[in-house]
């Protein structure tokens, strides 16, 4: 639910979410990536932390929803993900 909170925080407008309390299937309580081992047996660790990512992702959503150029976007959110350090 944090994350969504952030997506619509940085989507702005007024974004909102509600949840639905009816009947859903069973899921784990904490749901969560790890990157552990990839971190000690290939030496990886992510450039990009949650909320520069979470902030790519607003901006893709928002330049597809106005119709801009979507290859631009991308060629731009890769570009600045390898710059990143």
């Amino acid at each position: 639910e944090w994350v969504v909170d952030k997506l619509c925080n940085k989507w702005g407008g007024g974004a909102s979410y509600r949840i639905d309390n009816g009947e859903h299937p069973h899921e784990a309580q904490y749901l969560k990536l790890d990157c552990s081992k990839a971190r000690s047996r290939l030496n990886w660790s992510p450039r990009w932390g949650l909320e520069r990512a979470l902030e790519s992702i607003v901006e893709w959503m928002i330049a597809y929803k106005n119709k801009h150029d979507l290859r631009d976007v991308c060629y731009k959110q890769i570009d600045s993900y390898l710059k990143s350090a």
